[in-house]
């Protein structure tokens, strides 16, 4: 269940993060208003990140699910798959800020989703 949440989520919040990351910076920010077009098409652009996420995102998952009886603090199991998320982003997608802001946003966004159905600690 907790890589479940991690590839469902994860890639596409990471998606949409490099969007946003693309427009603000290689396109030169956002100089024009933004129109109804862009906002119709924001949604969209958040699937553009399961081809490239959703490996990193079910290793998070994994590792992340498989820490989970050990952690009994929900905010430092947090803390823990966020970071995570941009560190396995960073092996397998590359060391750029491109690649692991999107992880570590994606990885927060889907380990809060996971904090529902994550294995719970051991007595």
């Amino acid at each position: 269940m907790v890589v479940g949440a991690f590839v469902l989520l994860g890639p596409y919040v990471g998606g949409l993060v490099v969007w946003l990351m693309l427009a603000v910076d290689s396109f030169g920010g956002l100089a024009r208003p933004l129109t109804i077009k862009d906002m119709l098409g924001f949604p969209f652009a958040g699937l553009i990140g399961y081809p490239f996420g959703a490996i990193p995102a079910a290793v998070t998952g994994l590792i992340g699910g498989a820490l989970s009886a050990s952690i009994r603090s929900k905010p430092l199991w947090i803390v823990l798959v966020t970071a995570l998320g941009g560190l396995v982003s960073g092996m397998i997608l590359g060391w750029s800020l491109l690649f692991m802001l999107p992880g570590v946003i994606g990885a927060f966004v889907a380990g809060l989703l996971a904090l529902q159905v994550r294995p719970r600690w051991r007595n």
